[in-house]
């Protein structure tokens, strides 16, 4: 019984001290209010990139360059390439803004469906 508590005080403080983020290829992370996934990483640099898999924005959307997180306590940069099938379906969204997406290389299907709202796309 002694050795239990032992090992889950261990799991304990490790859960603490190391946060559960992005790091490798197919972890997700939230960055404001877009949920995101990894897709490629380099240790090296602390960069990589990501696809957007849904978001709770209302108005307007703004997919920006870039994205990040922190792992480890290190700070780590993802470009946005792509766009998940579905992601923003049904969305509340008057306009959308990818002028800023310079990496942007994909938008999935059915992205922005049923965005009965959407006037704008920059």
């Amino acid at each position: 019984m002694k050795k239990a508590y032992i090992l889950t005080a261990v799991l304990l403080s490790c859960a603490t001290t190391f946060p559960l983020q992005a790091q490798t290829a197919g972890d997700t992370f939230t960055d404001g209010s877009l949920n995101c996934r990894v897709l490629t990483t380099d240790e090296g640099t602390k960069t990589g990139t990501v696809e957007i898999k849904a978001g709770s924005a209302s108005d307007e959307l703004v997919i920006p360059a870039q994205v990040g997180c922190q792992y480890g306590g290190e700070d780590w940069a993802f470009a946005v390439t792509s766009i998940a099938d579905e992601a923003f379906r049904g969305a509340n969204i008057t306009s959308l803004d990818l002028s800023g997406a310079a990496r942007l290389e994909c938008i999935g299907a059915s992205a922005f469906a049923e965005c009965t709202l959407l006037e704008n796309v920059r």
